[in-house]
C-alpha cells in the first residue's frame, strides 16, 4: 500500500521545524505502508523509515519572488510527475500555506488517479481571517477532499461553518510522546524561568509577551524569559528588549533540535504561549507532559488543552495586562505551579502519541476500504 504525504512549505530543516510530519511518516512506515514524503527543496532526510523525495523547480527563468504564477506552474508539473510515477493508493496533504498550493496539488492528482485524498489542516491555513476569495477556496477544498483532519474543536466548528457538507474529523497532528517528554523533578530555580518555544512570527504574539514581561520586571528582577526558536521578527524582538533595557533578562536561544527541547522544559518553571492564532499546539502538549503550568491565549485549541485555573491560566489574546497578571500569579506561587504541573501531566495522557497516531491509521484503513 503506497501513501504519498505532500507538504510544499518545508524548505529548511524538516525535523526541527516540522517534526510532526516526520513522526507521522515514520509511524505509517512501521505499520507496513510504503510511505513517500514529497516536499519542496529542503535537505534530504536520512535515517528515516520512509522515502523522502524533493521537488526542484527546473524553470531557469523564474523564481518565487518575481514570477510566482510561472514558478508554481512548473512546481505543480514536477509534483504531478512524481505522484503519477509512484502510483499511490492515497494522498495525504499535511498542512498548507495561505495559497493552499499543496492541497490543490493533492486534490487534482487524486482526481486524476481516482484515489482518495486527505487534507490535514494545521491551524492558520483554516483559521486565517476570511475574505471572499479565501472562503471560496476553503469551501471548495473542504468539499473535494475525501476527508478533512482538523486539530481541535475550534477548527472543527470553523470548518463546518465554511462547508457543512464536507467530511471533517478531529485528530491532533501527532499528540505528544509522554514516554520521552517526562515530568520534571520539581526543584525551584534560584530565579523563575518563563519559557516560550516556537516560531518567531507576528502570529505568535511575542511582542505582547515582551511588553508584559517588562512590566513584571518593574517590581521584581528574580525572573528570566527564555525564547526558543527562530523567525522573521527575531531582530525586532531583540531590539524591543534593548529599547526597554531588559536584554539581560531575556535569552534568545535560537532553533533547538526537537529531541533537545526537553532540557528547556525541565529547566523552566512556567510555559507561556501568547499566540494570536493557533490550531492545537504541540509545544503546549510537550510542556504539559513535562509537568509545567501553562499560560496561553484564548484562541484555537488552547482552551481544550489548558484547563483554566487547574492546569494554568487562559488569557485574552493581545491583552498585555491579562498576560502580566496570569504570569505574576504563577511567578509568586511555586506551590500552585507544582500542583498545576502535576494536573497537566495526568490530563495530557489522553493525547499520547500512540493513541493519536493509531486513530490516523484507523481512519486511513476505513477510507481505503470504503468504510468511512
Amino acid at each position: 500500500m503506497n501513501i504519498i504525504i505532500i507538504n510544499k512549505e518545508l524548505t529548511k530543516n524538516l525535523m526541527d521545524s516540522n517534526p510532526d510530519i516526520i513522526i507521522n511518516s515514520n509511524f505509517f512506515s512501521r505499520y507496513g505502508y510504503n510511505v513517500y514524503l514529497v516536499t519542496l527543496k529542503g535537505k534530504r532526510l536520512d535515517n528515516v523509515q520512509f522515502k523522502h523525495l524533493i521537488v526542484n523547480n527546473k524553470c531557469k527563468i523564474c523564481n518565487n519572488n518575481y514570477f510566482l504564477i510561472l514558478y508554481n506552474f512548473f512546481i505543480f508539473l514536477e509534483f504531478n510527475k512524481i505522484i503519477k510515477k509512484l502510483s499511490p493508493n492515497i494522498i495525504i496533504c499535511a498542512g498548507a500555506s495561505s495559497l493552499y498550493f499543496s492541497f490543490i496539488i493533492g486534490i487534482i492528482n487524486a482526481r486524476l488517479l481516482k484515489i482518495p485524498v486527505i487534507l490535514e489542516w494545521r491551524g492558520s491555513d483554516l483559521l486565517l481571517k476570511n475574505n471572499i476569495i479565501r472562503t471560496l477556496i476553503k469551501k471548495i477544498l473542504l468539499y473535494y477532499s475525501n476527508t478533512n483532519i482538523v486539530q481541535s474543536k475550534k477548527m472543527h466548528d470553523t470548518a463546518t461553518k465554511i462547508n457543512n457538507k464536507s467530511k471533517i474529523i478531529t485528530i491532533p497532528s501527532k499528540g505528544v510522546d509522554t514516554k520521552f517528554f517526562i515530568i520534571k523533578k520539581y526543584n525551584p530555580n534560584s530565579y523563575t524561568r518563563l519559557l516560550y518555544v516556537g516560531r518567531l512570527h507576528p502570529i505568535k504574539g511575542l511582542s505582547f509577551l515582551i511588553e508584559a514581561f517588562s512590566i513584571i520586571l518593574e517590581n521584581q528582577k528574580n525572573i528570566k524569559l527564555i525564547i526558543v526558536g527562530d523567525g522573521v521578527i527575531k531582530d525586532n524582538l531583540i531590539n524591543m528588549c534593548k529599547n526597554k533595557n531588559i536584554s539581560k533578562y531575556v535569552d534568545f536561544v535560537g532553533n533547538v533540535n526537537h529531541e533537545s527541547l526537553i532540557k528547556y522544559y525541565h529547566e523552566a518553571d512556567i510555559f507561556v504561549l501568547p499566540s494570536i492564532s493557533e490550531g492545537l499546539s504541540n509545544v503546549i502538549m510537550e510542556a504539559m507532559s513535562c509537568g509545567l503550568p501553562v499560560v496561553a491565549t484564548n484562541i484555537g485549541g488552547n482552551k481544550e488543552l489548558v484547563i483554566n485555573n487547574k492546569g494554568g491560566y487562559i488569557v485574552k489574546s493581545k491583552n498585555i495586562l491579562d498576560l502580566k497578571d496570569a504570569l505574576n500569579r504563577l511567578i509568586n506561587n511555586p506551590k500552585i505551579r507544582e500542583t498545576m504541573g502535576r494536573f497537566n501531566r495526568k490530563f495530557i495522557k489522553q493525547y499520547d502519541q500512540e493513541i493519536i497516531l493509531n486513530k490516523k491509521i484507523e481512519l486511513i484503513e476505513k477510507i481505503l476500504y470504503n468504510k468511512y
